[in-house]
């Protein structure tokens, strides 16, 4: 069996699938398990902190059964599905100066969390490539990382100034609060919109997005935060992503919020909920 060089068995479909990046439309072909639930979620950071990965030309690649550029013999990482290329064309290989020094340095911030299962094309010490992540280690230490990435317990959320999901909020009497009902089509499922504005330029210093079940219980409930000026935090959802009846998710908004989007799915069409936001003026 042929392997790339990161030591991952290589020109092998039957290990891949095509897979959507978390909170954006684009799919990409990768090695199943744990190796793609890290590359995921570097893409969905890239997405959300960085640049959009899913816009103007599809650019965005994974598994191609081919050698190393330059090299007759040594089989890619694409090749074993375990490396990723984000938004190529804007980062060409071998140009230098198509990030900016705090993109950089916030990128490589955020791989360091990845305890070394990610590299990037960027820092290679020779021809560098700045489209190009890929995995650095084997099997064991990649379920490692990949398991704290499914318990939600990887750090450095999207936004590192969001607090965790469930942190207590405490309503004050000159605090702004915006409610609304949520309704779903025929097949149980909702989207709703809410104004909600934190920090960054606010008149509020902070917010939080709330999802309440008042009869019945939802699913699949997700919250998406957004600044109005086609950035998006998110998603955010509580454990199993489920609201159960006569409970609520409180998520904590990222600065620079000024709505959050909440969808999901209700139990019956006899279910109530409610979004809602509580903004603290500054």
């Amino acid at each position: 069996m042929p392997v790339s060089q990161n030591g991952y068995s290589a020109n092998d479909r039957s290990v891949i699938a095509s897979l959507t990046v978390p909170g954006t439309t684009r799919k990409i072909a990768l090695r199943k398990g744990d190796t793609s639930v890290i590359l995921l979620d570097v893409m969905a950071w890239i997405h959300a902190n960085i640049e959009k990965i899913d816009v103007g030309v599809f650019d965005d690649w994974g598994y191609a059964e081919r050698t190393i550029r330059g090299s007759s013999t040594t089989l890619s990482n694409h090749a074993s599905g375990t490396a990723v290329d984000a938004n190529a064309t804007e980062h060409p290989l071998g140009v230098r100066g198509t990030w900016t020094a705090d993109e950089k340095r916030r990128i490589n911030a955020r791989l360091a969390l990845y305890e070394g299962c990610v590299r990037w094309g960027e820092n290679y010490s020779g021809r560098i490539d700045g489209m190009h992540f890929e995995i650095d280690k084997g099997a064991a230490a990649c379920r490692a990382v990949a398991d704290k990435i499914r318990a939600g317990k990887l750090g450095g959320r999207a936004n590192p100034s969001t607090p965790p999901a469930g942190t207590p909020v405490t309503r004050e009497e000159n605090d702004v609060l915006v409610q609304a009902p949520i309704y779903w089509d025929a097949n149980r499922n909702f989207r709703t919109t809410c104004k909600a504005e934190a920090g960054a330029g606010s008149v509020f210093s902070g917010g939080w997005a709330f999802v309440s079940a008042t009869w019945g219980s939802l699913t699949d409930v997700r919250v998406f935060a957004h600044d109005g000026k086609g950035r998006t935090w998110g998603p955010y959802s509580p454990a199993g992503g489920t609201v159960q009846n006569n409970t609520e998710f409180v998520q904590p908004l990222p600065a620079g919020t000024r709505y959050f989007t909440a969808e999901g799915r209700a139990a019956t069409q006899s279910s109530i909920a409610t979004v809602s936001a509580i903004c603290k003026p500054a």
